[in-house]
């Protein structure tokens, strides 16, 4: 019972936790929701969400023999370590920022379809979305013995996906009701309780990774 729930926190928390640093994405999401509500901010998010599920669905259907290689196994466990490691020390930082996250504007209209088009472009098109993904969930699939079903992948990969995508609406609801409210340093705040989550989930991987290789 302990065993099924762990399953199924930990690649939540760890979707969660991707997904709540202050990155281009989510500066995109809470400017467009401030300035038109939920809709624009929320397609923002699922149009990011649809290039990570493309980098992920390429990642484990193209490449997870490969990431069943030992060697390479060793080089993702390490590389995922130090990404998470970095992604969540610049988290941290934010907190620290003097200068406001965003600057706010005249409340303006969007068009739906090209707010995801947006999301969607911004994570694609970013080179380190899928040197992220490739470190990050190909230490997390390499994990898995080689006789694990994909079954056990699939449910691994979707809920890191639904924490993604829960906290994008959380984000979006967020600054919906609250944009009247919502200050830049309770985001600060935020995106330093994400880092710490991160670099936790860091030293997870290291701890991982002299128990597989020790």
């Amino acid at each position: 019972m302990e065993d099924g729930l762990l399953a199924i926190l930990t690649p939540l928390v760890l979707g969660i936790s991707l997904a709540a640093p202050l990155g281009p994405v989510k500066l995109e999401m809470i400017k467009k929701g401030m300035t038109g509500g939920f809709w624009p901010s929320w397609l923002t998010g699922i149009g990011a969400l649809t290039a990570d599920l493309f980098y992920m669905g390429s990642i484990a259907a193209g490449l997870l023999p490969l990431f069943k290689h030992p060697a390479v196994s060793f080089f993702l466990m390490a590389a995922g370590a130090v990404l998470l490691f970095r992604l969540g020390a610049k988290s941290i930082l934010v907190f620290f920022r003097k200068d406001a996250l965003i600057k706010l504007s005249e409340t303006g209209s969007y068009s739906l379809p090209h707010c995801f088009l947006t999301g969607f472009l911004i994570a694609f098109a970013n080179p380190f979305n899928f040197l992220f993904w490739f470190g990050i969930y190909g230490s997390a699939i390499s994990r898995f013995s080689p006789s694990a079903e994909w079954t056990h992948i699939l449910g691994y990969s979707f809920f890191i996906i639904l924490g993604i995508f829960l906290w994008n609406l959380n984000v979006a609801l967020t600054v919906h009701f609250g944009r009247n409210l919502i200050s830049d340093n309770m985001m600060k705040k935020i995106s330093f309780a994400a880092g710490l989550m991160l670099i936790a989930f860091s030293f997870k991987l290291v701890w991982d990774f002299f128990h597989a290789f020790s």
